[in-house]
């Protein structure tokens, strides 16, 4: 398995209010970061439409307390 870099990225993303205060709700009733609640969301979308034979591969980080743009963003 191919695991990408350790590192998490920071994104910014737009939704329906009504749909973040139930991401929120729920997050929190099982004890799980929002932002841990997205990506599983994501991962599970990516896998149900995956193409056969296409795997979808996380790391496995941890979050250290920063965040670091020039290795998401690159040169932008």
């Amino acid at each position: 398995m191919y695991y990408h870099s350790i590192m998490k990225c920071h994104i910014s993303a737009t939704i329906d209010r009504d749909l973040l205060v139930r991401a929120r709700k729920h997050a929190q009733q099982n004890r799980r970061a929002l932002s841990n609640l997205i990506e599983f969301a994501l991962e599970q979308t990516l896998r149900e439409n995956a193409s056969p034979g296409t795997d979808i591969v996380t790391s496995r980080s941890k979050f250290r307390g920063r965040f670091d743009r020039g290795e998401c963003y690159g040169d932008r």
